[in-house]
């Protein structure tokens, strides 16, 4: 099978800045956008067809190992903000905007910018039809979501993160009392961005992602398709999904020039033709959840993928208003264990803590046990809002080669 060099990187406006001129000029207007919106948010959007919401947060990382690489870098701060901007046109169609950006100071790579968002969207009573860079997430699971294979992760917001990359595309939804049936057209690929040589956590190499090569000829111009079924049968709510197109997750390969001093490595993004379902039963107090795949492709061999397992909640302890979730999911990927892929035959058991007091206090704590080489994962999370616009989130996770802890201090708008 030839593969095919990216020779040009032609990224829609969404793109991991690739130059100090732009990262300069990026951090300017991260002070100018929400300075204006702090002193003149209403007189932005005074137009009542208008509507915006959105958040700026700092972060501060520490890691608490000794790294792969043998960094020196110990902590890490950053700032984020995150922007909603929509128009309604008229009663049926609607603009959707929402750009995201962040500054990182450790890891340039980590200093990006994205449209998560940017959209023309219209509808009627039956269908829905939506054109431009989109969001779209399937699955039922907490740990993973092997189903959800639209948008791309946006692996830089952090190891356990769900964020994604806004994906380009035409999505039509058909509505009826049998279900929904929806219709993707994927015009562009977005690749996934990797830590760089300051960055942390990563991979024990640096990946450079300007060598990246593709199976399709097209390179990230390939047309991917996807078709989804969703649908609520009595206690059910049932989704099957088919996928043909680009692999979001690439594989990674070392040079074979064994004088490869600085041990630097290349995505190779491959084709694959995905089906999958997701099913999800609420009864009482239960929640029974799984998320089933299976895929083939030249390059790696065919393989099936699950997240599956059951939640129950507590509710109202002793009348005190505090729910206690009890979480567990058994994790398999049958196309093996990498640095990317932690969870290829694990159990995990969580619990979830909710206050349901006025500050929305949560508190989640999920251990991970491998079957196959005895590792471990722990992470810790807890957040609570503060005032009527703040909120504090906190982190402790121990990953394979280092550990870290991140405060997250936010404002909504």
């Amino acid at each position: 099978m030839k593969v095919h060099q990216q020779k040009t990187r032609n990224i829609v406006p969404s793109t991991t800045l690739d130059t100090s001129l732009l990262r300069s000029r990026l951090k300017v207007r991260h002070l100018l956008f929400p300075a204006l919106m702090m002193l003149h948010p209403p007189s932005l959007f005074a137009d009542q067809h208008y509507s915006y919401r959105g958040n700026l947060s700092v972060q501060a990382q520490r890691f608490t190992s000794n790294d792969v690489q043998m960094l020196t870098a110990e902590d890490s701060q950053s700032a984020a903000l995150s922007i909603e901007l929509t128009k309604n046109i008229n009663d049926t169609s609607r603009l959707v905007f929402e750009p995201f950006f962040r500054v990182d100071s450790l890891d340039n790579n980590r200093s990006h910018w994205d449209f998560r968002e940017l959209k023309y969207n219209t509808w009627g009573d039956d269908w829905d039809f939506e054109i431009g860079i989109g969001k779209v997430f399937w699955g039922v699971a907490e740990t993973r979501n092997v189903v959800n294979i639209i948008n791309q992760l946006d692996s830089l917001e952090g190891p356990t993160t769900n964020e994604t990359l806004g994906q380009p595309m035409a999505h039509y939804t058909r509505i009826g009392d049998w279900g929904n049936l929806e219709f993707f057209l994927l015009p562009h690929f977005r690749e996934r961005s990797f830590a760089g040589p300051e960055g942390r956590p990563r991979a024990p190499f640096t990946i450079d992602t300007d060598a990246a090569s593709y199976e399709s000829s097209e390179g990230d111009k390939h047309i991917d398709l996807a078709v989804r079924y969703s649908h609520s049968v009595s206690y059910w709510d049932i989704g099957i999904n088919a996928f043909n197109g680009t692999a979001r997750q690439p594989l990674i390969a070392l040079p074979s020039n064994s004088n490869n001093e600085t041990n630097t490595a290349s995505p190779f993004y491959y084709q694959i033709q995905h089906i999958s379902t997701d099913l999800q039963a609420t009864l009482g107090s239960w929640l029974l959840k799984g998320e089933f795949a299976y895929e083939t492709s030249d390059f790696v061999k065919s393989h099936f993928k699950t997240v599956s397992g059951f939640e129950y909640t507590f509710f109202d302890i002793k009348e005190s208003g505090v729910d206690l979730g009890i979480v567990s999911e058994y994790l398999y990927d049958g196309s093996g264990a990498n640095d990317f892929n932690i969870f290829q035959n694990d159990i995990l058991i969580g619990m979830r803590l909710s206050l349901n007091d006025t500050q929305s206090t949560d508190a989640i704590i999920a251990y991970s046990y491998d079957i196959d080489d005895a590792s471990e994962f722990l992470t810790l999370e807890f957040s609570r809002r503060i005032a009527s616009s703040f909120k504090l989130n906190l982190e402790a996770t121990t990953l394979k080669d280092e550990n870290y802890l991140a405060a997250t201090f936010g404002w909504y708008f």
